[in-house]
């Protein structure tokens, strides 16, 4: 009777692909698009790594004077590791609506999410937009997170959370929003007045550095 051979059983492998690489610094970059839709009674916030899906609410605006906030969750299906800098590139836009003045500008935090909710760095802020005399007012943005002194190690089924947080000022007519559509569709008057002008794009875009397994 022969001896029975026993063969080691090969681990099934991840297989990972990015946008691009940054060889030198050990990471590649995946690129994620933050988007919305639309109910009768609510607005959900999730996000795509798609430009073919368009979103149900093209630019997220808010009308008078306060604040308004969209949550974008990743939630990762395999252990990942983030170490380097974070980008975010979007348009933000304001119009006084036929009023004196209307302001706008965002902030942006980044978070962990294993159940409980740990900010990454540091908030960032945008530049202010401002528009006066019946005019549309658009500036790209791009928000900048270091998350280089560290590495930041998510399980399978933890979260990568984006908040955003739209501060607008100025009477009820006046309007700012920054885009979120991932099929940069025109903005349009279905959710308020127009703010994004033709030529701007309306894609959101995060763009996540994570570590190599060189």
């Amino acid at each position: 009777m022969g001896v029975p051979k026993h063969y080691r059983k090969v681990p099934e492998q991840q297989i990972t692909s990015y946008n691009w690489e940054d060889i030198a610094a050990g990471v590649g970059y995946s690129l994620f698009y933050p988007t919305a839709s639309q109910s009768s009674s609510a607005l959900t916030y999730a996000v795509t790594q798609s430009t073919s899906i368009p979103s149900g609410v093209v630019v997220n605006k808010k009308s008078g004077s306060g604040t308004i906030t969209g949550t974008y969750d990743i939630l990762f299906n395999s252990p990942r590791r983030i170490k380097g800098k974070v980008y975010l590139s979007f348009s933000l836009g304001t119009t006084d609506g036929n009023q004196t003045t209307g302001t706008g500008r965002v902030t942006a935090s980044l978070y962990h999410d294993d159940g409980a909710e740990t900010q990454l760095g540091s908030t960032i802020e945008s530049e202010t937009v401002s528009a006066s005399a019946d005019t549309i007012k658009t500036k790209a943005i791009v928000l900048i997170f270091d998350l280089s002194s560290q590495i930041y190690k998510f399980k399978k089924g933890e979260t990568l959370r984006l908040k955003v947080i739209l501060t607008h000022t100025g009477a009820s007519t006046a309007t700012s929003g920054y885009s979120q559509d991932p099929s940069s569709s025109a903005d349009n008057t279905d959710d308020g007045l127009v703010v994004i002008n033709t030529g701007y794009t309306t894609r959101m875009t995060l763009a996540v550095p994570f570590i190599l397994d060189l």
